[in-house]
């Protein structure tokens, strides 16, 4: 179970793929460097070493947002400047993501452009769902099962909670 969000990431889970033994190559063959970095040159990914390692390890994502992998409503537009992206980087920026996409695409089979969480954490959503088949799943209501506070809740008088910051994400499911 991989808990996606407050990464201080925008790569689209470059980083995480590196870090699992895969290999995120330019368009010349050679690794990228991780992070942003990275992203703005990846053109294939090797998943050899991830297939081998990780085979028959069944992954869940959960996250407190739904939001796509690019365009206006995603990983970059949305979070971006949160973790210091400039507004004059988020275009060129999106549009590595969406190249990104491709070479995911390219490498599983699989397309993470529409698919609802795969911007969360900076991404990281579309590579676990592509790469290790992940289930993206809502984060929040998650915790509340396995932790039974559904049933706690039915009991209480009260119930408070609290959030840095309410904004358009906190309308959209984050939780507070």
């Amino acid at each position: 179970i991989v808990g996606i969000g407050g990464t201080a990431t925008n790569d689209g889970g470059i980083g995480m793929i590196q870090g699992a033994g895969g290999k995120v190559l330019d368009g010349n063959g050679r690794p990228v460097a991780p992070g942003i970095h990275g992203l703005m040159e990846a053109q294939k990914i090797d998943l050899a070493e991830i297939r081998r390692v990780f085979r028959g390890i069944q992954v869940t994502a959960i996250s407190d947002v739904t939001n796509p992998l690019t365009g206006p409503q995603g990983a970059t537009y949305v979070f971006g400047p949160q973790k210091g992206l400039s507004l004059s980087q988020l275009a060129s920026v999106d549009t590595a993501m969406e190249r990104y996409a491709k070479a995911l695409l390219e490498s599983t089979g699989k397309d993470p452009l529409n698919i609802p969480g795969s911007g969360a954490g900076g991404g990281l959503g579309a590579a676990l769902w592509s790469v290790f088949n992940a289930e993206l799943l809502d984060g929040a209501a998650f915790v509340l099962e396995k932790t039974g506070c559904y049933d706690m809740i039915k009991e209480a008088d009260f119930v408070i909670t609290g959030e840095g910051k309410v904004d358009a994400q906190t309308e959209k499911g984050k939780a507070p």
